[in-house]
């Protein structure tokens, strides 16, 4: 008998030892990081006949089945959290989250300063402040225009971003999955670059919806749950075209395109709006929207900027029809009012300006009657209200008036002008309080997922510390054995 097998196999156990107590030791460190992936690590004898040799092999406890779950409440969250972020702005652009809505609150001025004008006819200061009241309005509702306009432009920004966004980490995700393939081809542990893939994985969640395929050789590909390859041998490239809108998409008149998501492999930029329904993608394509099903949708992220437009130009054509269409009874209210005096306007307080339109929309192109700001033409004198108006366009703004149908998404209603600007102030309201509740409740099933991940392939440190202390203890055994071999070869070595 020799002391070489005990020494070697000693040598051994030690060795092995120190590659778990390394597992061990990192496992214990990233016990905090949410994102990290307990190791776990088994030995083996690949070769029976190198006594003394021991490979260990260390992977990731990963329970697939809940780590999809994560991933699909991570695109849900994603898209959720756009969509409440997005209304906001949408709430601190119109006031409608607070009690005083500039739509109505101008409204309000302008009814408070005509019946101040009724009670002063011939009071200057009185006629002074029911023009500024009705410019006051108009530009409020130009700033409610100009608004959603920066708006759309801000997100056709974001689907952008986040299709580059996209691109880099399916890119990154296809080199990831070539090094594990080498890695594991020549025999190594590939569980860092698995982690590094998961975390892009996750990204790639948060903006699209996705579908996993494990393979055999460690890789892993994306699809879309509709079959849109996201990511398999190679990564795909996305491009969004915003000059156009996808089929069964088209804007109704007067409201821009929405835009379309395409592979840019293909030659014909066939659009995958569809596919792209959930994540932060998918809600920003739906905010684009602005077509007929879109506008009547009741879901909140379907089309918010198209239906606060079209509220505004229905509202905006309460006050003013250009002819041939039968006046408006605000309109009518003010021009058939006698007499005129000279110098007065005669008809039309408000006006739509067709002539030189800045867009299709009538609120976009709202105006005060030219003639009372400047000279409209020559030899004549910048016009005044007139006098006489005073006591009917009172009468009107408080009357009830028919409002909504049509591309409003309102049902018909019937108000005074400052209770229907409170009406689309609250159909607002409303749907950005289900876009918050939505938001909250998909926040709590991510992190729902997130803890039950977590407590099936997070770090256990309860199990983690017990195992430390058996290594050390087997550590400390293989490390005696060393030293008693070692003291037995010197013996024998002097002995001869």
């Amino acid at each position: 008998m020799t002391t070489i097998n005990p020494f070697s196999a000693a040598e051994s156990a030690l060795f092995t030892t120190q590659q778990l107590l390394g597992v061990v030791a990192e496992n214990v460190g990233n016990s905090q990081n949410s994102n990290f992936t307990q190791l776990n690590a088994t030995t083996s004898n690949p070769d029976p006949q190198a006594q003394g040799f021991t490979k260990v092999t260390v992977t990731r406890a990963v329970n697939q089945t809940l780590h999809n779950e994560v991933l699909s409440q991570t695109t849900a969250s994603g898209n959720a959290a756009y969509v409440n972020q997005f209304y906001a702005q949408l709430d601190a652009l119109s006031g409608s989250n607070t009690t005083s809505p500039v739509l109505s609150t101008a409204v309000t001025q302008l009814a408070n300063a005509f019946q101040a004008f009724q009670s002063q006819p011939e009071n200057q200061t009185a006629q002074s402040q029911v023009l500024s009241a009705a410019q006051n309005l108009v530009q409020q509702v130009q700033t409610l225009t100009s608004g959603i306009t920066s708006l759309r432009s801000q997100t056709q920004s974001g689907v952008t971003g986040d299709v580059k966004t996209l691109n880099s980490a399916l890119t990154q995700l296809q080199t990831l999955n070539n090094q594990i393939v080498s890695t594991r081809a020549a025999g190594g542990s590939s569980v860092d670059e698995e982690n590094q893939r998961d975390q892009l994985i996750a990204q790639v969640a948060k903006l699209a919806p996705i579908r996993q395929q494990q393979n055999n050789d460690g890789t892993t590909y994306l699809y879309t749950p509709d079959g849109v390859t996201l990511l398999d041998q190679t990564a795909s490239q996305f491009g969004f075209d915003p000059s156009t809108s996808a089929p069964g998409q088209t804007s109704i008149a007067g409201e821009p395109t929405s835009g379309v998501l395409y592979l840019t492999t293909d030659p014909n930029n066939t659009a995958i709006n569809g596919s792209f329904s959930g994540g932060e993608i998918g809600a920003q394509l739906n905010i684009l929207r602005a077509d007929t099903s879109a506008i009547q949708s009741t879901d909140p992220s379907m089309a918010p900027l198209a239906k606060l437009q079209q509220q505004l130009n229905a509202f905006v054509d309460l006050f003013y029809v250009a002819p041939p269409g039968a006046p408006t009874t605000f309109q009518a209210a003010y021009n058939n009012a006698s007499p005129t005096n000279t110098n007065e306007l005669a008809s039309n307080l408000f006006v739509i300006n067709t002539a030189t339109p800045t867009s299709p929309n009538d609120a976009n192109n709202f105006v005060v009657n030219p003639a009372l700001t400047s000279i409209v033409s020559p030899n004549a004198a910048i016009q005044t209200i007139k006098q006489s108006a005073a006591p009917a366009v009172t009468a009107v703004l408080g009357q009830s008036l028919t409002f909504g149908g049509g591309t409003t998404n309102l049902n018909a209603t019937t108000g005074t002008l400052s209770q229907i600007a409170t009406i689309i102030a609250a159909d607002q309201s409303s749907r950005s309080s289900a876009a918050h509740t939505a938001a909250t409740t998909a926040g709590t099933n991510l992190s729902t997922a997130q803890t039950s991940y977590q407590a099936q392939s997070g770090v256990n440190l309860d199990q983690q510390l017990s195992l430390l202390v058996v290594l050390q203890n087997s550590y400390n055994a293989a490390a005696k054995i060393i030293g008693a071999v070692d003291k037995l070869q010197q013996t024998l070595f002097a002995a001869v």
